[in-house]
């Protein structure tokens, strides 16, 4: 028997053997069927999120948020309220954390002032940045070619502006880079001198938290309110020579100390009793110098909370981002040591609160975070930005 041979079908299109119009329309589909364009469900679901997409990309974006940093100098995490200090010490700072969001273990990259600060500005470690000591040498300078969020603000549109209150955060670092407004006006004088006589030098041009806070008032007054701006505000008062703050929210933390006038006295016209005094007990200078220390952290809150209040009142905060740090801690005794510059936990260990729009409201964060993420995080919370370069810092959002 011989074996049948199966012909092969003759391929042929059934768009033939449909009326005109109905070819016309297979006719469409055989085309869209060949390139490979049918729509499943799952490709309508994934046009349909395309289309989605484009029409928020071509919504109009919303506009850019103010940013308001504010930088305490030589704060430790631990003398405010919200990380277990005195809450008498900070309710400003408590309270701004209550409707925002408070990182429980932020970090300093340094703990010498204008280190810290050039860090926080640009989201780079020291050995990046370049400005590495107080010291002056070529090492003492924030190199001009490095971008900082101020200049990175400004080209996308702000008006910028900082009040600073003390030499380490002048212009002779560098610190002033993107800022069109750079207040450091310490009175005229290269160095601060107390006493009735003025016959002791701090050392430090500086001046008090209320005059900085006054100037960043009156330029907020006077600002274009149809731009965005950047305000830095920084406060010196924690840092040492510690005054004793002349108001009496503060007086509860002096109680049965005496007034600097009358420890210069001493100092001056009776060492002896001075050092018999004082210095031969050491539980009482550290106590004295701990309840002085707190003095100046509150008054330092009491003028950043004039500062919310005029915003508030303005209207301002509800398109303001505000963050508030420290540059670095004090030793205030430990390991020995009264002042800062060692890598201890309490000169590394900072107060870091965020508030505003896209902010979470009441978060605490037990990640541990670092100073140079708050750049990269103003930049992406006020205009949805970023450096345009690589940067050691990371945005922290979403939170």
């Amino acid at each position: 028997m011989k074996a049948m041979t199966r012909k092969p079908l003759k391929r042929f299109s059934t768009v033939n053997l449909l009326p005109r119009e109905r070819r016309r329309r297979h006719a469409r589909f055989a085309a869209m069927r060949d390139t490979g364009t049918i729509l499943t469900a799952r490709g309508a679901a994934a046009l349909a999120l395309l289309l989605s997409l484009s029409a928020c990309l071509e919504a109009p974006s919303p506009p850019p948020r103010n940013v308001v940093l504010i930088t305490f100098d030589t704060t430790r995490a631990d003398v405010l309220g919200v990380y277990g200090g005195d809450a008498a010490v900070s309710p400003a700072f408590d309270a701004l954390a209550a409707r925002g969001t408070l990182f429980l273990q932020a970090q300093a990259q340094a703990a010498v002032t204008p280190v810290a600060h050039a860090s926080i500005l640009t989201g780079l470690n020291p050995y990046n940045h370049g400005l590495r000591t107080l010291h002056g040498n070529r090492l003492f300078h924030l190199p001009g070619t490095i971008p900082t969020l101020a200049a990175r603000l400004q080209d996308l549109g702000y008006d910028t502006a900082a009040f600073v209150s003390a030499f380490p955060c002048s212009g002779r670092f560098g610190l002033d880079q993107g800022f069109e407004v750079f207040d450091a006006d310490f009175g005229g004088a290269p160095e601060a001198r107390i006493g009735p006589a003025g016959n002791i030098s701090t050392g430090l041009a500086q001046r008090d938290a209320a005059a900085t806070t006054e100037s960043a008032l009156r330029w907020l007054a006077g600002r274009d309110r149809e731009r965005p701006y950047f305000l830095w505000v920084h406060y010196f008062d924690p840092h040492d020579p510690l005054l004793r703050p002349p108001v009496p929210r503060q007086e509860p933390f002096m109680d049965g100390f005496p007034r600097f006038s009358e420890m210069e006295e001493a100092l001056t016209r009776d060492p002896e009793r001075f050092v018999a005094d004082y210095v031969k007990d050491p539980d009482l200078m550290r106590s004295w110098l701990r309840r002085l220390y707190r003095a100046e952290v509150s008054w330092a809150d009491t003028q950043m909370g004039r500062l919310f209040a005029a915003l508030d009142a303005d209207g301002g905060l509800e398109h303001t981002v505000i963050a508030v740090t420290s540059d670095h801690g004090e030793g205030l005794g430990d390991h020995d040591w009264w002042g800062h510059g060692i890598l201890y936990q309490e000169q590394l260990h900072v107060p870091l609160a965020l508030a505003g729009p896209g902010v979470p409201r009441d978060l605490l964060v037990q990640d541990r975070v670092r100073h140079v993420d708050l750049a990269p995080t103003l930049l992406h919370l006020a205009a949805g930005s970023d450096f345009g370069h690589k940067v050691d810092g990371i945005s922290l959002l979403p939170l």
